[in-house]
């Protein structure tokens, strides 16, 4: 379980080669179509090209104890929170 501080919206992650991060959580998304949570958060690091990194997880629990978070399962779901992702951007530029 991930280390979680709900008043700025931080997380502890460990990324794949081991290393503790702290992300800030940018967003939190509930499908209807297959009934998963998910949450969107980043390093506040920029990638090779100058853009934020943001990744995102399933969201299996949340308690007072900490975030649960899971891995996205497959290229639908990967798609799927590209839209989601594109079109909260777009929100935000218009």
């Amino acid at each position: 379980m991930e280390e979680f501080n709900d008043e700025n919206m931080h997380i502890q992650v460990v990324d794949p080669n081991g290393v503790e991060k702290d992300c800030e959580i940018i967003m939190t998304y509930q499908c209807m179509q297959n009934g998963i949570d998910y949450v969107f958060y980043t390093d506040n690091e920029l990638d090779d090209d100058g853009e934020l990194n943001i990744y995102a997880s399933r969201l299996l629990n949340l308690s007072e104890n900490g975030i649960e978070i899971g891995d996205i399962e497959n290229d639908e779901e990967w798609d799927l929170l590209e839209n989601v992702l594109e079109e909260a951007r777009k929100g935000l530029e218009s």
